[in-house]
């Protein structure tokens, strides 16, 4: 989600479509910081974390839809995914096609994820080189959240990065978490102020399984 409006009210996407009128819904995926939440299970158990992009794809992408058709009153949505956000409209797609077909006008992919095996990070090739240790380490240790929002790191990031000299390594540094391209590496405080957010091990698992094969 935060891709869609962590940057200038001009630039970020949600807001310039909602200048140009168009009904901006914004979803969310399951274990992020803002959905630590469960009717039964514990946000700190492995139950909890225990999800996989299928059952995003299959259970928590069309909950989304019909609950904004529901509210709208439309017949059917465009969808915009971003990186995950693609990967489970096609599993979804291809899973379900029928009901994707009858909900959805129009899908727009950007940066899809289809395949992780061309992935040029070289510390994410290592570790999908060793996913079933990396599961079983994990597991041991009883982490099932990966990335975990981290507050005092915040604080501390914030207080360097103001210091005189240290702002400009923070702003390479904000480019490189997000691509040599990105545009405006000012804006990085405000993109680690959402990252990170939380994500399953399943889901590292998953993308790390194409990397490997």
């Amino acid at each position: 989600m935060m891709e869609y409006v962590s940057h200038r009210a001009d630039v970020a996407p949600a807001f310039v479509l909602a200048e140009q009128g168009y009904d901006v819904w914004l979803g969310n995926n399951r274990g992020s910081k803002f959905s630590h939440a469960h009717l039964e299970l514990d946000p700190h158990s492995r139950e909890y974390w225990d999800f996989y992009q299928e059952d995003m794809a299959k259970k928590d992408l069309p909950t989304i839809i019909d609950h904004i058709l529901a509210q709208t009153g439309h017949e059917k949505l465009t969808y915009i995914g971003h990186s995950e956000g693609t990967t489970q409209f096609f599993l979804g797609a291809s899973l379900t096609p029928d009901y994707f077909t009858a909900k959805v006008n129009l899908f727009v992919g950007l940066a899809p994820v289809a395949s992780t095996a061309n992935i040029s990070a070289w510390y994410l090739v290592k570790a999908a080189n060793h996913l079933r240790e990396l599961e079983f380490a994990l597991m041991r240790a009883g982490v099932y959240n990966l990335f975990p929002p981290m507050p005092r790191a915040m604080m501390l990031e914030d207080v360097a990065c103001s210091l005189p000299f240290i702002d400009e390594i923070c702003k390479n540094i904000y480019g490189l978490f997000h691509n040599e391209g990105v545009d405006d590496p000012q804006a990085g405080e405000t993109f680690l102020s959402h990252e990170p957010s939380g994500q399953s091990w399943r889901t590292f698992m998953y993308y790390g399984q194409s990397i490997r094969d």
